[in-house]
């Protein structure tokens, strides 16, 4: 088992979750509409399956700040979960805190902390969970000599008070000839097998990308350490990495198809999503559609 040790890194990071956890939370609003405005995401819906006829089995509510998402609050019936926001003076996420108001978890908390380098690409992710489960997880990215996402290397340790890292996931991403994203590799610790996404390179629409506070909130639905399951592809984190690519296509994860369903409406803005894909190691695949709602707000 292959170890790091980052205990600077580490003691860093602790420190900022000190510092984050005795923060008080900002406050938010809800964009009000205004004339001369434009279209911001207010609302989402999600259904289980491919039909938006039943009730939802959740919804999300957005609030912004300085006309950034500062707060997104995701209703699950028997509890809510907060997803707040930092961010840096470039305008990108800094912080992503995580709290559930249920009075049976209301220790559970994850911290996220995004690290840039020059130019404000990403370096580095930090996620300190002071849940039940007390882990950290700490991503490090690599790029080519031509600035694009090449590796990316998660490490693990087994409790909070451990300083030892050890190297836990080993991405690599193939690119074609002019940059776009291929294909994508992983392999995990104690695990000899390879779980790959193979895309179907089309052309970057900005407009089918959401915005990375909204993506971010989506990858940690999926997995909260980010790292796709070996049932359950993550496009929304990866989308997240590769901001010059688009991932919400189709092509294959673990060998299995998977293929996204993308509707707007007549302002070229969202109206539905949903993620097909078939089942993976024998456990069946949850498609679930989301539908999304929009209030004005003034234009800057």
């Amino acid at each position: 088992m292959k170890s790091v040790k980052l205990t600077r890194i580490m003691l860093a990071l602790g420190c900022a979750a000190a510092f984050y956890a005795c923060k008080k939370d900002d406050k938010t609003t809800t964009p009000v509409a205004t004339p001369d405005s434009v279209y911001v995401l207010s609302k989402a819906y999600y259904y289980n399956g491919d039909s938006t006829a039943a009730t939802p089995a959740y919804k999300d509510t957005v609030y912004y700040t300085n006309n950034r998402i500062s707060r997104i609050s995701g209703d699950y019936g028997t509890d809510t979960l907060d997803y707040d926001f930092t961010y840096n003076a470039a305008g990108k996420v800094s912080v992503m805190h995580v709290h559930s108001r249920h009075s049976a978890y209301e220790s559970w908390d994850q911290h996220y902390y995004f690290f840039y380098r020059t130019g404000n690409k990403l370096d580095s992710i930090a996620e300190i969970d002071s849940s039940r489960w007390e882990t950290s997880i700490f991503v490090k990215l690599q790029y080519d000599s031509a600035n694009y996402l090449s590796g990316l290397k998660s490490y693990s340790r087994n409790s909070n008070t451990d300083l030892e890292l050890f190297e836990w996931t080993n991405y690599t991403y193939y690119r074609t000839a002019t940059h776009a994203l291929d294909s994508i590799s992983s392999t995990r610790f104690g695990s000899p097998a390879a779980y790959n996404y193979k895309f179907n390179v089309a052309a970057i629409d900005t407009s089918t990308q959401f915005a990375d506070a909204y993506s971010l909130v989506m990858a940690q639905r999926t997995s909260f350490i980010f790292m796709a399951s070996a049932s359950r592809p993550n496009l929304n984190f990866q989308q997240f990495l590769n901001p010059t690519d688009n991932l919400f296509t189709s092509g294959t994860y673990a060998g299995q198809p998977f293929n996204t369903v993308l509707t707007k409406n007549g302002l070229g803005l969202f109206n539905s999503f949903m993620l097909k894909y078939t089942s993976l190691n024998g456990e069946a695949a949850i498609n679930s559609t989301i539908k999304f709602g929009y209030t004005k707000v003034p234009k800057q």
